[in-house]
């Protein structure tokens, strides 16, 4: 067996090939702008406290209990859940002296995101649609930021297998995944908090940004006839995002 070794790709590649997949300027999904983006909107959120009705009130308990009954799953989501306060904090007084070159920014930011063990990156400008409209209190989200960071955490093949029936080793592998890309979104973010530009962690605990639109934009895949996943040439659906939104030119 052949083990991967970083030294035979430039830092800002990663693993997987993704230079030589067919590109176009923009994804060829239309998203349109007015469709509901509220949080509260969401069908998980709405099944959660039993509405809408019955079927609903099924769909949340399916979504809430693998992870109530899996201790591993507990146990990550906890981790997780201790990291709100890193999505965001205060920026450096003075602008680190970085390249004026965004390009050579974009590739630093990428051979980061692989130094933290992401499985692929890609880097997108945020188009207004992308963002939530509304939390979960009701009140108006504004758009802040203008890049976005996605980070590709893979699930495995191995505990993807045993995902059908709420298993607990498929449900233990995307709060895995899950803990990983929150942990190198808020150590990204805080990184580039420090070279003097805002910028904020999205994961699954808590994200101002709808991710499936970014990950288009970000090149690194194709819509899925569902209509809500996105999938990747190499990694298929199974694959958990997270997100960094920043105003850091790449």
């Amino acid at each position: 067996m052949i083990l991967f070794s970083r030294r035979r790709r430039a830092p800002h590649l990663g693993r997987y090939k993704m230079e030589k997949i067919k590109r176009v300027a923009r994804p060829s999904t239309d998203i349109p702008d007015h469709v509901s983006r509220a949080m509260r909107a969401d069908v998980a959120t709405r099944a959660a406290p039993g509405d809408p009705g019955d079927p609903g009130e099924n769909a949340g308990r399916r979504h809430r209990e693998p992870f109530a009954e899996t201790p591993l799953g507990v146990s990550l989501r906890r981790m997780s859940a201790t990291h709100g306060d890193l999505h965001d904090g205060p920026v450096a007084e003075h602008k680190a002296p970085i390249p004026g070159d965004p390009e050579a920014v974009a590739n630093h930011i990428k051979s980061l995101a692989y130094f933290l063990d992401a499985d692929m990156v890609g880097i997108c400008e945020v188009p207004d649609h992308a963002w939530v409209s509304h939390d979960l209190d009701g009140d108006e989200i504004r758009p802040c930021h203008d890049y976005a960071v996605v980070i590709l955490i893979d699930r495995g093949s191995d505990t993807l297998d045993g995902a059908p029936g709420g298993a607990w080793i498929g449900n233990s592998g995307r709060a895995r995944a899950d803990l990983k890309g929150s942990t190198i979104a808020c150590v990204m973010a805080d990184y580039i908090r420090q070279l003097g530009w805002p910028a904020r962690a999205q994961t699954a605990a808590r994200s101002d940004v709808l991710h499936v639109p970014l990950t288009l934009q970000a090149g690194l895949g194709a819509l899925g006839r569902t209509g809500e996943a996105v999938l990747n040439p190499f990694l298929g659906a199974r694959f958990e995002t997270a997100v960094v939104t920043t105003d850091l030119p790449m």
